[in-house]
C-alpha cells in the first residue's frame, strides 16, 4: 500500500513542477514584452528617421516624375491594389500613367508602414496648408503631403534632424492636422497651425485632437 502511496505523491508533485512551469513561462513572456515595448534609444530614433526620410524622398520622386511627364496635380493618383480600400481612388478612375504606385506611372514601389510605427498606413493627404510655405490661403494654398504616426521618441529625432523647435522638450502641438485622403481635390481643411513648423516641409507634431498622435509628415508638393 505504501508503494501505491509513494507513487501518488510522485504523480502530484510532476504535476505541481508542470503547473510552476507554465506559470514562470507565461511570467518570463510578460516580461519580455514588456521589454520589446521600451523606450528607443536616440540611435535607433535617428537611423528610423533616415527610413522614413528616405521613402519619403522616393515618393516625392515619383510625384515629380509625374508632373514632369504632363499629369496634372488633380489627375495624380495614390490609388494601389496593395491598400485594403479604395480611399485613394478618384472619382474617375485614374490610368496607370497617373499612379504613383505603378511602374507605368510615378514608377514608386508601394510600402506598408515600418513595423516600429504607431500607425496603420501610410497618409497621403491634399486638405491643409503649411505657412510660409508655397502660397498661403485658400485651395491654392494647400500642400499635397505624406505623414506617418510614429513614437514620441522618433517625433523629437525629426525635429532635430530639420531643425525644428521642441518646446519644453517636447513635439510642437496642433488640434488642425486634417486627415483627409487625397483623391484629386484639395480640400478646405484646417491648416496646420504650430508655428513651430511654419516654413518646414519635414517635421513632426503632435495631433492633439481628436487622435493624440505623434506624425511625422513630408510635402510632396509645394502649393
Amino acid at each position: 500500500m505504501r508503494h501505491k502511496s509513494e507513487q501518488g505523491n510522485l504523480f502530484v508533485i510532476i504535476l505541481l513542477g508542470v503547473i510552476l512551469f507554465a506559470a514562470l513561462a507565461v511570467t518570463f513572456s510578460r516580461g519580455m514584452q514588456g521589454t520589446n515595448v521600451s523606450k528607443i534609444s536616440k540611435k535607433q530614433a535617428g537611423l528610423y528617421v533616415e527610413e522614413l526620410l528616405d521613402y519619403a524622398l522616393k515618393v516625392e520622386r515619383g510625384v515629380h516624375r509625374l508632373l514632369r511627364k504632363g499629369v496634372s496635380e488633380s489627375d495624380i493618383s495614390f490609388h494601389s491594389d496593395r491598400w485594403e480600400h479604395n480611399d485613394y481612388e478618384h472619382a474617375s478612375a485614374q490610368p496607370d500613367e497617373h499612379k504613383v504606385f505603378h511602374p507605368d506611372g510615378g514608377g514608386v514601389t508601394w510600402r506598408p508602414v515600418p513595423d516600429w510605427s504607431t500607425g496603420t498606413e501610410w497618409e497621403y493627404i491634399g486638405g491643409s496648408g503649411i505657412a510660409d510655405i508655397g502660397t498661403d490661403g485658400g485651395a491654392s494654398g494647400k500642400e499635397l503631403m505624406m505623414r506617418i504616426a510614429v513614437p514620441l521618441e522618433v517625433c523629437l529625432a525629426v525635429n532635430e534632424r530639420f531643425d525644428v523647435q521642441n518646446p519644453d522638450g517636447a513635439p510642437p502641438e496642433d488640434a488642425t492636422m486634417n486627415s483627409t485622403k487625397y483623391k484629386g481635390i484639395f480640400t478646405l481643411d484646417a491648416d496646420y497651425d504650430a508655428p513651430e513648423i511654419d516654413g518646414k516641409r519635414t517635421a513632426c507634431a503632435y495631433d492633439s485632437s481628436p487622435v493624440h498622435k505623434y506624425y511625422f509628415f513630408h510635402v510632396l508638393v509645394e502649393r
